[in-house]
């Protein structure tokens, strides 16, 4: 638990003009830790590569082993390097928190005394030197307590700028050797994506969601007789919307089958049809002159117009 000033002494130590550690001990023991943890990894995963390079070795013969064997030694060697860098470090964070205790611990002492002593010059000395004394005290006690700052705080400094050197020094070898692995070597180009799947619309199959549907249709901006209705034919596959042309809201689509009829028409806003208010439905069927071969589509017969379903609304 990290050591925590009492009020009493907090109030005195401020009117001496010190402050208390702000550096975390406890913050400091865990930063310790993680770099041990760190460490222990990087020796696991030598261990385990050693053992496999050995097996190879053992198991297979031939220049190209040799080379495989000598260039494993120089991994070990980097990765044996990470551990004893993450080592280190852990220790001089470990020694920052000890100072940080005793520095701690030493102005607790420092001000327990003052405070003693103030207690004892209230009790014992005339009310009229009492001013004189405690300024003489509170400088005294400055006078201890600034040295013990000072040197906590030069110590975590240069403690903390050699840490950092030797763990980029012992890092940066090791990265400089992973880039020495893949000098030369050329990355491939990733293999193009496959084209996506144009859309197939079967009248005996669920068809997608209204936005896939829109987000994969053709605006459909024709005028003429019937207000611009979108055709009953269209290219195979299909699917026309139509949009507010003041809001750009989507108004209608209709979607075509793999032969180029009409499966349904969703209109999402304008009057109702019959008595089924917007947004409805309006399906469609084949229908098949038996004596001429002719297919024609119209309305379906035996789908009523009904009302559009979540699925259909965009």
């Amino acid at each position: 638990m990290s050591i925590i000033l009492p009020p009493e002494l907090a109030q005195l130590l401020a009117e001496c003009g010190g402050t208390f550690p702000e550096a975390d001990e406890d913050r400091l023991h865990e930063l310790a830790a993680g770099w041990r943890r760190t460490g222990r990894t990087l020796e696991r995963l030598r261990r385990e590569g050693s053992d496999t390079a050995r097996s190879v070795a053992a198991t297979h013969h031939g220049a190209t082993i040799d080379a495989f064997d000598g260039r494993w030694a120089r991994i070990d060697a980097h990765f044996a390097l990470g551990s004893v860098a993450t080592e280190q470090a852990a220790a001089a964070v470990d020694a920052m928190a000890l100072a940080t205790i005793e520095t701690k611990s030493a102005i607790i002492s420092v001000l327990a005394a003052g405070h003693a002593q103030r207690q004892e010059m209230q009790s014992q000395v005339a009310v009229a030197f009492w001013g004189p004394l405690i300024r003489f005290l509170l400088q005294l006690l400055k006078n201890h307590i600034g040295p013990l700052l000072a040197r906590l705080g030069q110590l975590i400094r240069s403690g903390l700028a050699a840490l950092f050197r030797g763990i980029k020094k012992a890092f940066q070898a090791i990265v400089d050797f992973a880039e020495s692995l893949f000098e030369g070597a050329s990355t491939p180009e990733p293999a193009p994506l496959p084209p996506p799947t144009p859309p197939v619309y079967r009248r005996d199959q669920p068809l997608p969601h209204a936005r896939e549907l829109i987000e994969n249709g053709t605006q459909w901006t024709g005028t003429g007789r019937g207000g611009g209705k979108v055709p009953l034919t269209a290219e195979p596959n299909q699917v026309y919307y139509r949009t507010d042309p003041q809001t750009g809201v989507t108004t209608s689509y209709s979607v075509y089958d793999e032969q180029g009829y009409i499966i349904k028409r969703v209109d999402l806003a304008g009057r109702p049809h019959g008595e089924v208010p917007t947004p409805h439905v309006l399906h469609y069927q084949l229908n098949v002159d038996t004596r001429t071969g002719t297919t024609r589509v119209g309305p379906s017969k035996e789908q009523p117009v009904r009302a559009a379903t979540p699925w259909e609304i965009p």
